[in-house]
């Protein structure tokens, strides 16, 4: 009697490999990106949080009050990594009626470029420190 053999062929085995290669290449850098966006969504959050708490010492002082560092510092406020430090005016325009807070990135979301928002509304973001963009998208 003849043994059938069982398994797989070494093609079938590198076909197999091939194919999670080309998954892995394609989804890596995908999920890296997600992680970026999500990272950025929480620096922004923290700048919206901030500029809530300016505009209510506002509403109370009639100034707004520059020289104190913000309330959340850093972002994501929760969980012991930051990814982002969060200070009030970073090039010495803030006044009684006017601030803008920046969040410059920290670690692996260095390359990502910093926010700002200021007083106005106005939302920036210093894309890979290629220039101001009147945008967080």
């Amino acid at each position: 009697m003849k043994r059938k053999s069982q398994g797989f062929t070494l093609v079938e085995l590198m076909v197999i490999v091939a194919i999670i290669g080309t998954l892995a290449a394609i989804a890596i850098p995908n999920y890296r990106d997600y992680v970026t966006k999500t990272r950025r969504a929480d620096a922004q959050a923290v700048l919206l949080q901030n500029a809530q708490i300016m505009e209510r010492g506002y509403t109370v002082n009639n100034r707004y009050t520059c020289t104190s560092p913000p309330i959340v510092a850093a972002a994501p406020i929760d969980g012991s990594t930051k990814y982002y430090t969060i200070a009030v005016d970073d090039d010495g325009s803030c006044a009684d009626d006017y601030f803008r807070l920046v969040a410059t990135p920290t670690g692996s979301q260095v390359g990502d470029g910093a926010l700002s928002l200021d007083s106005a509304g106005l939302r920036r973001w210093n894309k890979n420190g290629g220039g101001w963009q009147n945008s967080w998208k």
